[in-house]
């Protein structure tokens, strides 16, 4: 958000028509600590390369650790992106983080196979035979 002030004017109007937000990639670019200020997200979405190394590096570790904390006392989901492992995956949990997405779990799909797949793992087996 180059204006910020417009930005959140704009973001609050939509949050009180019930639209959720989430900041993308948290952590770089525009989405900082000093946005946080002008409005407050529904969902922040933790950028991949505090992940990358946060199982061996205690300085990544801690900023996930901050940001998940930060987020949680100001109400917010909290999303990883990019877990590829599962000792991403297992630290993350320990963290309280709210919900993971990356190849750990599945690569990105068209919406057909997305379809496919969402509906052979569902728990209505009746859907899962069309």
């Amino acid at each position: 958000m180059h204006d910020e002030p417009a930005g959140a004017i704009v973001v609050n109007q939509l949050k009180s028509l019930g639209v959720r937000i989430a900041v993308d990639d948290f952590g770089t670019g525009y989405s900082n600590l000093g946005n946080l200020k002008s409005f407050v997200p529904d969902i922040i979405k933790i950028d991949k390369g505090f992940l990358r190394d946060m199982v061996t590096d205690a300085a990544d570790q801690a900023i996930v650790r901050g940001v998940i904390d930060m987020a949680h006392a100001l109400h917010m989901t909290v999303v990883a992106e990019g877990v590829e492992c599962i000792e991403q995956k297992r630290l993350l949990e320990r963290l309280h983080c709210d919900q993971i997405q990356g190849y750990l779990l599945s690569p990105p799909v068209d919406a057909t196979t997305f379809e496919r797949e969402f509906i052979a793992h569902c728990a209505m087996p009746a859907l899962a035979s069309r």
